[in-house]
């Protein structure tokens, strides 16, 4: 007699058709020591274009960019063939960075139009790839949850595993068409991870297809220097913070509860001339026009706000700081407080609970 058994689970034949296709175009992302070869960070990458050029994420390449004389690239295929990268793009607030390897005509990714467009249904199947942990490629299925609500910095919210050297890697739609880069995890919990949506990497890529074409010697002369990264960093690294700046203060100032907050001159001796109010740089150096606080007897207009005032300001400065917890760099999370008192408590980037990188 013959017992009926219950037949095995088949594997996703799905995952198995999209890892089959994406395999010839995955990298593994390494950085060593140049003097005694010992690894010291790694990743993952994917190409994107025939010519060799692939994305992976900043934080992967950073020690690279900023100390070339210590530190260099290599990559990995899943092959095991291994070459050496040139860093040619970084995009730092949106931890993306496009790379060169030493060899063409490569198989490659292409990007989803819809996740371009931001049209795609919540739902959708997704499949996240790279080598966590340096034990061979894999792929993970997920689903696509939209972009993360109440967050400064745009992050696809993907409900699927990720690990420490998924970094950089692609996470695709079932066509294998690029949805978003792997990026960070939530600690803490379970399957809540997050990408760096397509629309960041096209675009940064965009933006390195034409630096080749503009410059005459190729990659050659485009590779960044780390005087050429410091100054690109410092760049995008003040269009943030001005941004950030200009949220927090339309967040308060331009809320009607706030109408009586003013914009007054750094100095007397500007209102006395009669010139036009100018708003300070700092929000605790704006000054409610109900006269709350005094003057000091110096002269500088940098008494703090009223007290309802300061309160508002602080609750929806913290809301916007908090939200930036999604990839901002670590070493700048303090910066932002400290250096633009954009809120009166100084320990405000310690309580600022953020994602692990992976």
């Amino acid at each position: 007699m013959t017992s009926a058994m219950t037949p095995p689970v088949p594997v996703s034949a799905t995952a198995e058709t999209v890892y089959a296709a994406a395999r010839p175009r995955l990298l593994q992302i390494r950085t060593l020591l140049s003097s005694a070869g010992k690894q010291s960070s790694l990743g993952s990458g994917f190409l994107v274009t025939a010519d060799g050029l692939a994305i992976t994420n900043y934080h992967v390449v950073s020690q690279y960019a900023l100390e070339p004389a210590t530190y260099r690239m290599e990559y990995a295929t899943p092959d095991g063939a291994k070459g050496v990268l040139k860093l040619l793009a970084v995009d730092v607030t949106n931890d993306l960075a496009v790379v060169q390897l030493d060899k063409n005509d490569y198989p490659f990714f292409m990007f989803n139009p819809r996740a371009i467009d931001g049209s795609l249904p919540k739902g959708e199947r997704m499949y996240a790839m790279g080598n966590p942990h340096d034990i061979g490629f894999t792929i993970v299925e997920g689903t696509y949850n939209n972009l993360v609500d109440k967050s400064y910095q745009e992050r696809i919210h993907f409900s699927g595993a990720m690990n420490p050297g998924m970094s950089g890697g692609p996470t695709v739609s079932v066509d294998g068409r690029v949805i978003g880069i792997n990026v960070a995890k939530r600690v803490g919990s379970d399957l809540v991870s997050f990408l760096v949506p397509a629309c960041f990497g096209a675009a940064l890529l965009d933006r390195a297809r034409q630096a080749l074409l503009d410059t005459p010697q190729g990659a050659q002369d485009l590779a960044l220097t780390p005087e050429k990264t410091r100054v690109e960093i410092g760049k995008q690294l003040s269009a943030w913070q001005a941004a950030l700046y200009k949220s927090c203060l339309s967040r308060v100032f331009g809320a009607p509860h706030l109408a009586h907050i003013k914009r007054q001159s750094r100095s007397p001796r500007g209102l006395a001339a009669g010139r036009e109010p100018m708003l300070s740089k700092f929000p605790n150096r704006v000054r409610c026009s109900i006269q709350h606080n005094a003057i000091p007897r110096h002269g500088c207009l940098s008494a703090t706000i009223c007290k309802p005032a300061r309160s508002k300001f602080r609750t929806a400065t913290q809301k916007v700081l908090t939200s930036t917890r999604f990839n901002l760099p670590r070493f700048y999370r303090r910066t932002i407080t400290s250096r633009g008192r954009a809120a009166e408590d100084a320990n405000m980037s310690r309580k600022i609970n953020a994602p692990r990188i992976l």
